[in-house]
């Protein structure tokens, strides 16, 4: 918030008699993810720390999960573990989960641009 423009008031607008002539205006600025999160609490490194420890969290569980199911799943006698197969799996999976992603961000995108031409008069 920034204050300018300042006039010293008369003695008749000190005690209140005459009424003071004033102009209130707004300006907002957008800001990035960053900058928000750095306004509302903390500084940059928190959130970076914050992040890692989530990521490190998320390994663990994952860990934790996969070490579950070998112990749990036993092959048939004299049977080795089938491989996991990471790369086959991941090209079966990823182009429909593309397009999946691609069609729900067809109106997400078309909302965004329509409500930033909205807010600032402009798209980009």
């Amino acid at each position: 918030m920034s204050y300018d423009n300042f006039e010293e008031l008369t003695d008749d607008e000190a005690i209140g008699k005459a009424q003071v002539p004033y102009e209130i205006t707004f300006s907002f600025v957008p800001l990035s993810h960053k900058d928000l999160t750095i306004a509302f609490a903390f500084s940059w490194h928190f959130y970076v720390v914050l992040y890692l420890i989530v990521g490190f969290f998320a390994i663990i569980n994952m860990s934790i999960f996969l070490l579950y199911h070998r112990l749990v799943i036993r092959p048939k006698n004299g049977k080795p573990f089938t491989k996991f197969k990471f790369f086959s799996y991941l090209k079966l999976q990823i182009r429909p989960a593309l397009y999946g992603m691609g069609l729900a961000l067809i109106p997400l995108v078309i909302g965004n641009f329509f409500i930033s031409w909205f807010i600032s008069g402009h798209i980009f």
